[in-house]
């Protein structure tokens, strides 16, 4: 559990085996084009440091929100649930590809994208 502070993952074995949880006040940072296929249970910030990186378990999102630097494209490839709003800030673009029994009560924009939030 990442209750608090920044944990920066750069290899895609970096996160072990089960589950994760990131809790409101704490960010999980992602970088150097890895994939994580762990299960997170989100209520923090989840950042993509750079571009190319995956997150492909399943993703509870509880008011989650999602930074991707202006100019990057990151994505979302597992299975999405939960029962709060997505926030999504910096200006890039945040691909989803399974959305699957998936609710979003609102998606928030706080800064403008070059190019489509996928969803």
């Amino acid at each position: 559990m990442l209750s608090t502070g920044a944990l920066r993952l750069a290899n895609s074995h970096a996160a072990g085996l089960g589950g994760g949880i990131v809790a409101q006040g704490a960010r999980l940072e992602l970088s150097n084009a890895i994939r994580i296929t762990n299960t997170i249970d989100a209520t923090g910030q989840i950042s993509f440091v750079s571009s190319g990186n995956v997150l492909a378990g399943t993703i509870t999102n509880n008011n989650t929100v999602y930074t991707v630097n202006t100019g990057e494209t990151n994505t979302l490839s597992g299975y999405l649930t939960g029962t709060g709003s997505v926030t999504l800030i910096g200006g890039g673009v945040l691909a989803t590809t399974e959305l699957t029994d998936y609710a979003i009560d609102r998606l928030e924009r706080q800064q403008p994208a070059e190019q489509p939030f996928f969803l």
